[in-house]
Order: structure tokens, then sequence, then C-alpha cells
């Protein structure tokens, strides 16, 4: 089946105030999903304040763990294309690059060691122009070509669904993250 990966676009600004202020609680009436849901009841199984927010709950769990809470946060507020095999993604995305020189979105006191493996990385911030504009120009260039790889219907599906996030990235000053990179 090969590598796989999520896409996400999330807005700095609510995922800062949703982490660091809102509480756990609010978190879980308001639906925010599945997988979140599940770790804020896991936190305050773990001894934390389920008034309090995420930011403060992770305290209760390892660095690891605290970092999937922030992952399934993301997942969870965020415009996405989900599960895009590797081979599809390729064409737009220098995964070496991403992981030699890329940041990660997690909060300071989240941000892998060394020794960790982070899961998450920025790829493009849509307040930066030129990398946003270099994906750009790589999908209008696969646009004219004709779709390879394992699925030519699925390339097709995955250029055009990123051509749409992008325009939201680069309107809306998201920044678009991607999830799992490793060995794609």
């Amino acid at each position: 089946m090969g590598a796989r990966a999520n896409i996400i676009a999330v807005e700095p600004a609510l995922v800062d105030e949703m982490w660091r202020r809102r509480p756990m609680y609010r978190l879980q009436s308001q639906g925010c999903g599945r997988r979140l849901a599940a770790y804020c009841e896991m936190l305050v199984s773990a001894g934390a304040d389920e008034g309090g927010p995420l930011a403060e709950a992770v305290r209760e769990v390892d660095a690891a763990t605290g970092r999937a809470v922030f992952e399934a946060l993301c997942e969870s507020i965020g415009d996405g294309i989900w599960d895009v095999p590797g081979w599809a993604l390729r064409p737009f995305l220098d995964v070496a690059g991403l992981l030699a020189r890329g940041r990660t979105p997690y909060p300071q006191e989240l941000e892998p060691d060394g020794f960790s493996t982070p899961e998450l990385y920025v790829w493009l911030d849509g307040r930066e122009e030129q990398p946003l504009v270099q994906v750009q120009q790589r999908l209008r260039q696969h646009a004219s070509e004709k779709p390879s790889g394992e699925d030519p219907v699925l390339a097709q599906d995955v250029r055009e669904a990123l051509e749409r996030l992008l325009g939201r990235v680069a309107e809306e000053k998201l920044l678009l993250l991607v999830e799992h990179p490793h060995g794609l």
C-alpha cells in the first residue's frame, strides 16, 4: 500500500486559542473530533482539569502523547486532504528538504528533541509567498501532463484537491501542515 500522509490547512490563531485558552470540556462538547475527544478523556483520567486548556492538560502525560493530542487538535479543526498516497504527493512536496530544513508547528513545550520523530511539519506558510508560488507552479505544470503513478485518476484528484487547498492557504494566510511525511 505504501506510505500515506494527511495534508491539513489550519489557521494559526485558532489553533493557538484552542490549545492555550479553550477549556477541554468545551472542545468535547463542540464535537471537535473523535480522536481529540478520546485524548481529552484520557487526559482527564490522567488527572488533568477538564476546565483547563489542552496546553495545561498535556503536562500530565509524556511529550509524545502531548504531540499526539496537538496533532488531533489540528486534524479536528483543519481543512484537509486525508490519506494521500506518498507517490501522489511526491511531485509537489520535497520530503527530504522538509525533513532537513522544515519546522514543526508543535508548541515550544512539545517540540521534539533529537531522539523524537515528529509526525507533523509545516509544509507551507500562507504568509510566505515564494514557497507557495513554487508549489502552485508545480501543480500547474502537472496539470498539463497526463496523470501518472499507480492510479492516474487518484493522482489527478490529489492534484486538484491540493490546488483548491493552496488557494485557501494563500487567501486566508493559513499554515499547510503535512502529517506523517516520513517514508514518503
